[in-house]
């Protein structure tokens, strides 16, 4: 999706019928800006959900978030540079370094 934008239209346009010019940009934009380049669990957006969580089971407010996710692998990914030759020159791995 990010490296053939017009592969990726055919895409959307193929499975969600979408042919209006507008609509389908749209389409588009809105995935780049929710799909993550590189799929971390931010331990403070997991965080809102634990709080929902804990308005009908008061203990889930206790939890230890970590317990939840593994970010091992992606961490792993990320030195080992497979998603910067995904991505090239549009991915910044310094913002990656610190998590």
């Amino acid at each position: 999706m990010h490296t053939n934008k017009e592969g990726f239209k055919k895409i959307i346009t193929q499975y969600s019928k979408i042919t209006d010019p507008g609509m389908l940009e749209g389409s588009v934009q809105y995935a780049y800006d929710f799909v993550e380049k590189v799929p971390l669990v931010d331990r403070q957006a997991f965080r809102v959900t634990v709080d929902q969580i804990a308005e009908k089971r008061p203990r889930a407010k206790s939890a230890e978030l970590d317990q939840f996710f593994d970010n091992s692998l992606v961490h792993e990914l990320i030195s080992e540079r497979f998603f910067k030759s995904l991505w090239g020159n549009q991915l910044n791995l310094e913002k990656f370094s610190n998590r």
